[in-house]
């Protein structure tokens, strides 16, 4: 059988290599009118790319040759070359498998063109793949734009007639992809996952007991599901609410933390969805299909700060059922020029009317009637639905009105005293590695753990079970890490920000790149999961969020980060 395997393999490996001897109309075409799919074929460094996209589902060569404006990222040889290594397959073996080529390829695609300047503004920020759900993300070091700080471009800007071709150093993975290699039966998971690290199955996560005050936030629930007339949300933590298609409830007050949202409709269960209350907070969660027709909440942070004089705030959310994107415009002018799908802004505009149009990939979506604006007050507006049945959610708040519960939130988070940093890890057996591991830093660092310096932090923490991990991946002793003192002061520095981060922070700048205090502006990555779990890099999980310390705050995490210079120095 594995024979046979090879053979169709090698069949697949020639097609391809005529294919990139055999281009009818690239010998008179100028190289610009050349398709993406065209450039690839030509070029002998990209050999073993075109042979992935030959080997692909059929719509991604159709793509590659066809659709209008397409950035693609393409490995050279060496890359794949590289790949087989790492994997420990070969490439002819990988080729039987085209769910997981299909996955390879389609990572390594942005939607919209994007030369290398462009590319450059992009800067920090995480961007959607052509991969359901898949991001990467986009660092410049040393004026070299990186991708999921491990993978370089060599060569930018190969102009094609349909989008730009960059040629890269390596293989873009994620989790979707190593788990569909590991288990080629399964169906394609949906996790986005920017991570430079490799990729290990999250361990049950074990929680740190800490004395804390009961906290909570206020969440409101939006049924915007088209043909549930009547949805009913319960948990364990709030009584029964019915609500209609399209209508948003008011906000009710719920403990901080995990709670498991059942949704159902006629008597009958249709889901059961995990949702994160953040600590004095105000969400909204929106209860929607993805473009899978699976169910999911959709979490916006709301924010009910003071605006200027005059001036009025509307949260505009893409809640649509929808891969494709829109575009948002008021008096003639582009509000919004990019809406991807679950996208939120917040924007600050004049009290005034405001008649904004959403501008869909085949019609246009006008909000009728106009809103008045008014100083001092809080618009949402939502598009949901579908492409063939869009629609839009608008309703106000008073501000006066959002302070008075403000104010009685803050009330019910009152505090208790609480330890300092160093004093929590030193009490809790299951970080005695830790705290033995902030010896490594210098005093200054130290005082600030141990809260003498008056400057707050917050620190992610990982678990004992956490650093024995790293010791295996690193092949190295608990004594032989400990006394490797400038590797564990990066190591750490790595899990340390400056002021207070709460999860509800981390939450709202979900896809972007959080700075640590490792020189350098060395970041990490924050993305959220289908579930509705924070990742950072794309791996590690919090197990544990928003710990009180009289100096900052604690959130425990399931594994060690490791900030580029470690991955480097260690070679892995």
């Amino acid at each position: 059988m594995k024979d046979i395997l090879m053979q169709r393999a090698g069949w697949l490996i020639w097609i391809a290599l005529l294919l990139t001897i055999f281009v009818p109309q690239a010998a008179t075409q100028p190289r610009e009118q050349q398709s993406l799919l065209q450039r690839i074929q030509q070029r002998a460094d990209l050999s073993t790319f075109a042979t992935f996209v030959a080997a692909s589902y059929s719509d991604i060569p159709a793509l590659l040759d066809s659709d209008p404006a397409l950035t693609v990222f393409a490995p050279n040889n060496a890359a794949f070359s590289n790949l087989a290594s790492l994997l420990e397959i070969p490439l002819t073996e990988l080729l039987q498998n085209p769910e997981v080529i299909s996955q390879i390829v389609r990572y390594h695609i942005f939607s919209g063109v994007n030369n290398a300047a462009q590319l450059r503004n992009l800067d920090g920020s995480v961007v959607p793949t052509l991969l359901q759900n898949a991001f990467v993300a986009v660092r410049v070091r040393d004026n070299v734009v990186t991708l999921n700080n491990v993978v370089s471009v060599v060569q930018a800007d190969i102009p094609a007639s349909n989008g730009v071709l960059h040629i890269v150093d390596d293989v873009l993975l994620n989790r979707v992809i190593v788990e569909t290699l590991n288990n080629p039966a399964a169906e394609e998971a949906i996790t986005p996952n920017p991570t430079p690290m490799p990729a290990t199955a999250a361990p049950s996560p074990t929680p740190l007991l800490v004395n804390q005050a009961v906290r909570a936030g206020y969440v409101r629930f939006a049924n915007l599901l088209p043909g549930v007339d009547l949805l009913q949300v319960t948990s364990e933590s709030q009584a029964q609410q019915a609500l209609q298609t399209g209508t948003l409830a008011d906000f009710v007050l719920l403990p901080a933390g995990v709670l498991v949202l059942t949704l159902s409709a006629e008597g009958q269960v249709l889901a059961e969805l995990p949702i994160q209350v953040a600590v004095e907070q105000f969400q909204t969660v929106l209860l929607v299909r993805d473009s899978l027709g699976e169910l999911r909440a959709q979490t916006v942070i709301e924010d009910y700060s003071a605006t200027l004089p005059g001036e009025s705030r509307v949260t505009l959310v893409n809640a649509l059922d929808s891969v494709e994107g829109a575009s948002v415009f008021a008096d003639g002018a582009p509000l919004l020029a990019t809406f991807a799908p679950g996208a939120t802004a917040l924007v600050d505009l004049p009290a005034a009317e405001f008649a904004p149009v959403f501008n869909l990939p085949e019609s246009s979506l006008p909000l009728e009637p106009a809103l008045r604006l008014q100083s001092d007050v809080y618009t949402f507006v939502a598009l949901y639905g579908t492409l063939d049945d869009p629609r839009l959610l608008v309703q106000s708040v008073q501000g006066e009105t959002m302070r008075g519960l403000q104010s009685d939130l803050q009330r019910t988070n009152t505090d208790v005293p609480s330890p300092s940093i160093a004093q929590i890890l030193a009490d809790a057996p299951d970080f005695s590695f830790l705290a033995e591991a902030t010896h490594a830093l210098e005093e200054p660092l130290r005082e600030r753990i141990a809260g003498t310096s008056g400057e707050p932090l917050t620190l992610l923490a990982p678990t004992n079970a956490a650093f024995a991990d790293l010791l295996v991946t690193i092949d190295r002793t608990s004594a032989e890490l400990l006394n490797d003192t400038e590797l564990l002061r990066q190591i750490l520095l790595y899990h340390m920000l400056e002021g207070q981060v709460l999860e509800s922070d981390f939450r709202a700048a979900q896809g972007t790149s959080i700075v640590t205090l490792l020189p350098l502006n060395e970041a990490f990555f924050i993305t959220e999961a289908d579930d509705g779990r924070l990742l950072l890099n794309g791996l590690v999980n919090f197990v544990q969020t928003d710990i009180r310390a009289s100096n900052g705050i604690i959130h425990i995490i399931d594994e060690v980060l490791l900030p580029r210079p470690v991955i480097d120095a260690l070679g892995l």
